[in-house]
């Protein structure tokens, strides 16, 4: 996927969506991670959890 989109970067002009609908992909996905991640820690750990 890099290699295809450097190949339609050196073209003149330079198509820059793919690269730039992969990194806007590749920053959701992380984001969506992060945020599951987040959630789960928040439910499992106890020490997050109020006492009382």
């Amino acid at each position: 996927m890099i290699d295809q989109a450097r190949d339609e970067l050196s073209r003149d002009p330079p198509i820059t969506w793919s690269l730039l609908s992969a990194s806007g992909a590749l920053f959701a996905l992380i984001l969506a991670v992060n945020r599951v991640g987040d959630a789960v820690r928040d439910v499992l750990d106890p020490r997050t959890q109020e006492t009382g």
